[in-house]
């Protein structure tokens, strides 16, 4: 393939809003965070957070190619360029430490740890919060029936009212029990690290 394949491969592989919908779409590194806390490798796929293995990261994430010191491409004994798989790449450029539930804090904290409820200052590190804020949903309706054309009315919260208890105020039996539920896989996953 030539370089001028390589280069429309690329422009194809960036995450693109839809034009229908104007949300992202794909799969890209920006995406995951290499958690370097779990035995074996383990990363963490930001928009749902959930767990990914590394086979999985590298089906779908294409190799890095890999720069010298310099910045140049670096190349192999053949003279072929040389490539890495994706999990590589995001356990060095993308590690994180530590993961927490830490309302008004951003999704990377750099520089700090949590161990058994405190805060820990530590440079070159960084914590995952698992806290997303609630969203803001627009409720669009036809303007009129049948024409095709929508109006926004609002915003409408996705989320109730939370108790200091953690239960959810004004909510059925049903959100009660998922809230439960997180809360629990939450606080599992805290105990799970020691330092």
């Amino acid at each position: 393939m030539s370089n001028k394949d390589d280069d429309f491969a690329d422009a194809f592989s960036t995450v693109t809003p839809s034009a229908a919908t104007g949300v992202e779409e794909g799969v890209t590194y920006d995406d995951f965070f290499s958690i370097m806390n779990k035995s074996g490798n383990c990363y963490l796929y930001v928009p749902c957070r959930d767990f990914w293995p590394a086979r999985s990261v590298n089906a779908r994430l294409p190799p890095k190619q890999v720069l010298n010191k310099n910045g140049t491409p670096k190349h192999g004994p053949n003279g072929k360029l040389v490539y890495e798989p994706a999990s590589k790449w995001l356990d060095r450029n993308r590690p994180i430490e530590a993961m927490t539930w830490a309302p008004g804090f951003p999704m990377q904290i750099r520089d700090r740890l949590i161990a058994h409820g405190g805060w820990i200052e530590r440079k070159g590190v960084s914590c995952f919060n698992l806290y997303r804020p609630p969203r803001a949903s627009s409720l669009a309706i036809p303007a009129k029936p049948d024409s095709g054309v929508t109006t926004s009315v609002g915003f409408i919260p996705t989320t109730r009212a939370t108790s200091l208890s953690g239960s959810r105020i004004g909510c059925s039996a049903q959100e009660k029990r998922s809230t439960t539920r997180f809360a629990f896989l939450v606080r599992r996953a805290s105990e799970r690290i020691r330092y």
